[in-house]
């Protein structure tokens, strides 16, 4: 596995995207800091208020920094390619959470403008037509979509590559826990084909190293893996 690179970009977006907050915070601070300031000696005021406002929105700024640094979890820029030395079939992810306001929206879409414009239907439509090409060029009879913690987002993933598969007669299976769960880790067999469901701010970059490890160990073809949220 390949070490992760840190995405400066992707941190001054989180940054722009939380402006509202830093405001909120940067009011906050002067507001208390003021009053101190006020208490103390007058003349500190203004001297506390500036100093105030700037403390709380660097402590707000470094906090989000060093959480996203230091976070196991697969990141939206993330190259899994490159880290992993594996094929990303396909993206469903979108920088953005659906109860997110316009403008956060459209600041987080910054991240990739090109993914940001297509709909979450047609994104998973197109993933599900690469894991079909995928299939039949590694002439595989079934494909098992394996992951942790899956929810009703992989479901919908599954349903829509199904469909796609069922067109050239190739099943599709969906495995939950291959690596916390014995009876899940015993439906992977040798010569089986699978895909690697990775859910992006959730799925850790440990799980993903010790799921291609697992395959490797018995024999499992990994045909790629999906990354979505």
């Amino acid at each position: 596995m390949e070490e992760r690179e840190i995405d400066i970009r992707e941190i001054l977006i989180n940054w722009l995207a939380g402006l509202p907050l830093m405001i909120a915070l940067f009011l906050l601070g002067g507001i208390l800091f003021g009053a101190v300031g006020f208490i103390k000696d007058s003349k500190l005021e203004a001297k506390m208020i500036i100093m105030g406002a700037l403390l709380f929105v660097f402590i707000y700024m470094a906090i989000t920094g060093i959480s996203y640094i230091f976070s196991h979890a697969v990141k939206f820029c993330d190259d899994l390619k490159s880290i992993y030395s594996v094929e990303v079939l396909g993206k469903t992810a979108l920088p953005y959470k659906k109860k997110d306001g316009k403008t956060k929206k459209k600041i987080l879409s910054l991240k990739d403008k090109k993914m940001s414009r297509l709909e979450k239907a047609e994104l998973i439509k197109l993933v599900g037509i690469s894991v079909k090409k995928c299939a039949i060029n590694a002439d595989a009879n079934k494909i098992k979509l394996i992951g942790n913690e899956l929810d009703k987002n992989a479901e919908l993933l599954r349903d829509v590559i199904n469909i796609e598969l069922k067109t050239v007669n190739i099943l599709v299976e969906m495995i939950d826990g291959v690596l916390y769960k014995s009876d899940s880790l015993d439906k992977l067999d040798k010569d089986d084909t699978v895909v690697i469901l990775v859910k992006v701010g959730t799925t850790t970059y440990e799980e993903i190293q010790s799921e291609l490890e697992i395959c490797k160990r018995q024999g499992v073809k990994v045909l790629g893996v999906l990354e979505y949220n």
